[in-house]
């Protein structure tokens, strides 16, 4: 009894001193690589969006999507495509556009849309029922599914 009494309150203070060891020892903040910073001369894209994607492939289901639009699109000229999972919140968190502007701007890549594109959900059927959420089925299928059945027809693209 006096063993376990002892392995909890030791266990205890080991975690305590674990958390506050790491909480506070992170504080350091590292610069965000040069790509990812605006930088005088580099033309900007925009973000546009939300956007609305109701798959035809995996009925009912909704998608938020947004679109990178380079500053040097040209809509008479067919673009390279990049789609990235989880939305606009993983590509802002990675600096993504910017780091598209440099890219693009320092002919590094082709002249590119991105497609940021939230994980799918079939939404509720009544007000105290919550969507049905699709992301495991979004991560296994998103390679081989993304090639085979996005119809860019099903999308906003900009025309300007």
């Amino acid at each position: 009894m006096v063993s376990s009494a002892f392995s909890t309150s030791a266990m205890a203070a080991i975690m305590a001193v674990a958390f506050f060891a790491s909480a506070f020892g992170q504080t350091e903040e590292y610069p965000a690589p040069l790509d990812a910073q605006v930088a005088e001369g580099v033309p900007q894209g925009k973000v546009e969006g939300p956007f609305e994607f109701r798959s035809n492939v995996f009925p009912g289901t909704v998608r938020e999507y947004w679109v990178y639009v380079p500053a040097k699109y040209d809509s008479a000229k067919p673009p390279a495509l990049m789609i990235v999972q989880d939305g606009p919140g993983l590509a802002n968190n990675w600096s993504l556009p910017t780091v598209l502007d440099h890219l693009i701007h320092s002919g590094e890549i082709p002249i590119q849309l991105g497609i940021f594109v939230n994980p799918g959900s079939v939404p509720s059927s009544n007000e105290n029922a919550q969507p049905r959420f699709n992301r495991s089925f979004d991560d296994i299928y998103a390679g081989s599914w993304w090639r085979r059945n996005l119809s860019t027809a099903e999308l906003n693209f900009p025309t300007a």
